[in-house]
């Protein structure tokens, strides 16, 4: 299966496991090496020779337009826990990495517009 793809069809069905795996999880190697029938590491491979960034940098692009789009209508714990946070200042943290300013202050913003 993995040789066969197209390499487009390869990046969107790793995009699909990436969406699938939204909450952090122990398993998510796993989940791709049992997706694809191959290594971890020549998936990883083949998706940055592909789409010139990691695994890793495209998980967390996912996880925050996520993180985003809910803080528009749900709490900041509820958001927290969907992503697998146990604790609010990891997540508060995080967040800010990307988006310059704390979740509470971003929720505040678009719930008002």
């Amino acid at each position: 299966m993995f040789n066969c793809l197209s390499d487009e069809e390869f990046c969107e069905k790793v995009h699909d496991v990436l969406h699938e795996s939204i909450k952090k999880e122990a398993d998510f190697q796993i989940k791709f090496e049992k997706r694809f029938n191959k290594s971890f590491p020549m998936i990883r491979q083949r998706y940055k020779r592909i789409a010139r960034r990691t695994l890793n940098s495209t998980y967390e692009k996912i996880r925050y337009e996520y993180a985003k789009e809910e803080l528009k209508h749900s709490s900041c714990f509820e958001v927290m826990s969907d992503l697998g946070f146990k604790y609010e200042s990891n997540f508060a943290k995080w967040f800010k990495k990307y988006a310059g300013i704390n979740p509470s202050e971003f929720s505040a913003i678009h719930k008002k517009i």
